[in-house]
């Protein structure tokens, strides 16, 4: 046994440093040999170990024996491993030749995977240049299929499919018409110098083109002046004057629908002449505006000629501030209008007689729209006849605006001029006549409001339109409804001027020899109501009128400022002349307050 700090373990070292074999490995397991704690701390590490377990199981033994035992077994397990090596000898030279083998056989296919590689760069190449060629024809194949489109449109558009030509030259003017005129319209827009310039094609059938094109426009005109020419002879009544007003108005409402309708269909042949041929389209306009304004003229003198012979005014020419007689004797009772039975008129105070001068329901008639009596024989106030005028011509003009607008899309002033100048020029001559004679102030001033009733009526439709022609045609109406206020105004004044004259030219005595100081005389009665009449209806109409009234209005209160005080100077200067022309004018002002 080996003890620490031995010299043998010196010598030991030594020895064994000089065997053959010996490694730093051994040098190590030598160095913790020679140091306890390094044995300790390598038992503890590797006391599990088998081998270790069986060294430590010798106990006491000597190491040396165990060493020498340990050394013949690997020799003895050396010899055993030079044995089976030579006994393998054979069997390993065969494998060296076997690895050498399929090294050849690796460089074989090494020089093959070579040539492969260079080859499938070959291949790559063509491809790639195989690519180009595709992309290429597939250009070319491409541009080929947008020129054969593109030259298949052109033929399509400029061959002439079979029948057009005998459709245009000989075809009926019908909807089957339209189709023809869209495959026309079609052929010629490749007729456009911008888009088609230089195509021989193009410039060969460009002739045959325009022929055609000449030749429906001509068909097209005269199909469109012959229908429009027609309009005027459907309507022979317009010429006779034997119907009453009812049947007449209904008869040109009827014929003017039909007369659309007819057109109507045609929308699409006017359409094609704008497009293609502005001069006729204008010759054609400028024709239905013409024969539309002699048929409206025409409707409308009729009209004004039948209702004239019913127009029976309520304040007439006997009808007076001083002298006028009761309402019961006014006409007779079988001549009285059944909407004039219903008129509410305001009764004098303490009274049930009814007033010539007062408004009663004749202002509520005119808002709501009130139909004059139709039946022949029967008689209407003047306001009443004109609304029905009115109305007819508002309804007319809009009918004729909206269906202008779709047919005729590009107009002018100067067309809706022929459309309605004739009748505007007819309707200020059947006014003029009916205010010629009427002496009647509230329905002079009540055929004004009519009057602007339609023009409002009329501006809001046209405001609404939107249209250049709208605004054209409203300018018309403007300068007729101006024309109209300066034809009635005049007259207005001088229907107030009568009754002021009769109130200037009584006689002092006459008017205060039954007057009492505690009643309100019947002149202030009549005078009472109608200023408030006056003043009711002009709070109604525009600002222009406003003022006119106004004027009038403040000159009839001083004419009668003027009488009343003659009056009251007339019974004295004492409280009794003062007492009466309080209550004068007191009611003249409770009837202020009462219109508000």
């Amino acid at each position: 046994m080996v003890m620490e700090g031995d010299p043998s373990d010196s010598i030991l070292e030594a020895h064994l440093e000089d065997q053959p074999g010996f490694t730093s490995d051994d040098k190590e397991v030598m160095d913790i040999l020679n140091d306890p704690d390094s044995i300790k701390e390598e038992l503890v590490r590797y006391g599990d170990d088998d081998v270790i377990g069986d060294a430590l199981k010798v106990g006491g033994g000597d190491l040396w024996q165990y060493a020498q035992k340990l050394e013949a077994d690997l020799r003895q397990t050396e010899a055993e491993s030079i044995e089976d090596y030579v006994r393998q000898s054979s069997g390993v030279a065969e494998l060296r030749l076997h690895i050498e083998a399929c090294d050849e056989m690796l460089k074989t296919f090494e020089d093959v995977l070579t040539t492969c590689q260079s080859e499938l760069g070959g291949m790559g190449n063509t491809i790639m240049d195989m690519k180009r060629r595709a992309n290429s024809l597939e250009v070319l194949a491409n541009n080929r299929k947008s020129a054969e489109q593109r030259l298949a449109a052109l033929i399509d558009g400029i061959a002439m499919p079979p029948g057009l030509a005998r459709a245009i030259h000989e075809g009926e003017i019908n909807d089957g018409m339209i189709e023809h005129l869209q495959t026309l319209e079609a052929k010629l827009s490749f007729l456009d110098p911008h888009l088609n310039k230089g195509r021989v094609a193009v410039d060969h059938v460009k002739p045959l083109l325009d022929r055609l094109k000449s030749k429906a426009v001509d068909r097209l005109r005269d199909h469109l002046l012959r229908k429009i020419r027609s309009l005027d002879s459907d309507h022979p009544f317009l010429h006779t004057f034997n119907l009453s007003h009812s049947q007449g108005s209904s008869a040109i409402k009827k014929q003017h629908q039909e007369g659309q309708d007819k057109l109507r269909k045609d929308c699409a042949f006017v359409k094609f002449l704008l497009d293609h041929h502005e001069e006729v389209y204008r010759e054609v306009m400028s024709k239905y505006f013409e024969t539309m304004g002699g048929i409206l003229s025409a409707h409308f003198r009729s009209e004004f000629r039948v209702r004239q012979s019913s127009i029976r005014e309520v304040i007439r020419a006997d009808h007076r501030l001083i002298d006028i007689s009761e309402v019961k004797s006014r006409f007779p009772s079988r001549l009285i209008p059944d909407k004039l039975k219903s008129f509410h008129f305001r009764s004098e105070r303490g009274q049930s007689d009814h007033s010539t001068f007062s408004l009663g329901g004749r202002l509520d008639h005119i808002m709501q729209y009130v139909e004059c009596d139709e039946e022949e024989g029967v008689s209407s106030p003047p306001e009443l006849v004109l609304q029905a005028i009115m109305q007819n011509l508002v309804d007319m003009v809009l009918s004729e605006h909206e269906f202008a607008s779709s047919l005729f899309p590009r107009r002018s002033k100067e067309m809706y001029a022929k459309l309605l100048s004739q009748t505007l020029e007819v309707i200020k001559e059947g006014v003029s006549v009916m205010v010629k004679s009427c002496v009647d102030p509230i329905a002079i001033l009540l055929m004004i409001y009519c009057v602007q009733v339609a023009q409002s009526k009329i501006s809001e439709k046209m405001n609404v339109a939107e249209e250049a022609g709208a605004a054209e045609e409203e300018d018309i109406f403007q300068d007729f409804f101006l024309q109209f206020s300066m034809l009635v105004w005049p007259r207005f004044k001088h229907a107030v001027q009568l009754q002021m004259d009769s109130v200037r030219s009584a006689s002092l005595h006459a008017l205060t020899s039954r007057s009492s100081t505690k009643d309100v005389h019947v002149l202030t009665l009549r005078f009472a109501e109608l200023s408030s009449a006056l003043l009711d209806i002009q709070t109604r109409l525009n600002a222009n009128s406003v003022q006119m009234a106004k004027a009038t209005n403040k000159y009839m209160i001083k004419e009668l400022e003027k009488v009343v005080k003659e009056m009251k100077n007339a019974m004295g200067s004492g409280l009794q002349g003062n007492f009466f022309a309080f209550n004068q004018f007191d009611h003249i002002l409770q009837a202020y307050y009462e219109i508000g």
